[in-house]
C-alpha cells in the first residue's frame, strides 16, 4: 500500500501515482549482496518496490563493512541475504522478501528469471555475469548489469530484443584481467566510483518501473579499468 513514506517520489512528474503503483508491483531480484547489491537493495526498498529476491551465498565478513553498507558489526558471520533482509524490514516492515542463499548456475538461472520482473546484476564473478546476460536474451527479460573497481565502474541495461553485454565483451577475460573496451592512453577516471555506483542506485526504481512498459531505457556503458572485477 502507498503510504507517505514515497511522498517526495510521486509528485515528481515522471513518477506520479500510477508509477508509484507500479514500483509497489514490481519485483526485483538482485545478485550478489556486495559492494553493488547492497546500495541497490536499500535505494529500491526505500523507493517502494513491493518484491525484492536476495541471491547470495555467502556470509558477512567484517572486510566487509567499509563498502557493503546494508550490514553492521553485529552481522559478521551471519549469512549475507539473511542479515540484509532483516535490515530491509526495518525500512519497510511490509516489503516481501525472498533470501536465497545460494550461486547462480546454470541450472537455476532460468527459474530465477522467471519469478522476477527485473535482475540486478551485482555480482563478482565473470561467469555469473556472463551467465546472466545469456539468460536474460534467452528469455527476453531485463537485466541490469554493473561492475566497479576501485575508482571505476560500468552500469548497463540490457533490454529484449537489443544489445548486450556480449556486444560489448565477447567472452569472459582471461583470469586477472578486467572487462574493459579500447581507450586512450592516459584516459582515466581518478575518483569515479563513488560517481558510478551513486547513478547506479538513483536509476534503479526508473528501471524497475521502466522495465514494465514499451520503449528504450537503455544506459550508455561507462568504462573502467583494473585488474580484477570485484564488487
Amino acid at each position: 500500500m502507498i503510504d507517505g513514506r514515497q511522498h517526495r517520489q510521486r509528485i515528481l512528474a515522471e513518477v506520479g501515482a500510477t508509477g508509484q503503483q507500479r514500483l509497489e508491483q514490481a519485483s526485483v531480484a538482485i545478485v550478489g549482496v556486495g559492494g553493488l547489491g547492497s546500495p541497490v537493495a536499500l535505494y529500491l526498498a526505500a523507493a517502494g518496490v513491493g518484491r525484492l529476491g536476495l541471491v547470495d551465498d555467502q556470509r558477512v565478513e567484517l572486510s566487509n563493512l567499509n563498502r557493503q553498507i546494508i550490514f553492521e558489526e553485529c552481522d559478521v558471520g551471519r549469512p549475507k541475504v539473511e542479515a540484509a533482509a532483516g535490515r530491509l524490514r526495518l525500512i519497510d516492515a511490509g516489503i516481501q522478501l525472498d533470501a536465497r542463499q545460494e550461486n547462480i548456475r546454470a541450472s537455476n538461472v532460468a527459474a530465477l528469471f522467471a519469478e522476477y520482473d527485473l535482475v540486478v546484476d551485482g555480482s563478482d564473478a565473470f561467469e555469473t555475469k556472463f551467465l546472466l546476460n545469456d539468460a536474460a536474451v534467452l528469455l527476453r527479460k531485463p537485466l541490469v548489469h554493473g561492475a566497479v573497481l576501485q575508482w571505476g565502474g560500468q552500469v548497463t541495461t540490457v533490454l529484449p530484443d537489443g544489445p548486450c553485454l556480449r556486444c560489448l565483451f565477447r567472452d569472459p577475460p582471461e583470469p586477472g584481467r578486467s572487462l574493459q573496451r579500447p581507450k586512450k592512453e592516459d584516459q582515466r577516471r581518478s575518483g569515479a566510483k563513488s560517481d558510478i555506483v551513486a547513478q547506479g542506485i538513483q536509476l534503479g526504481p526508473e528501471l524497475a518501473l521502466r522495465a514494465q512498459q514499451p520503449g528504450d531505457a537503455t544506459i550508455e556503458p561507462v568504462e573502467y579499468s583494473g585488474e580484477d572485477d570485484r564488487a
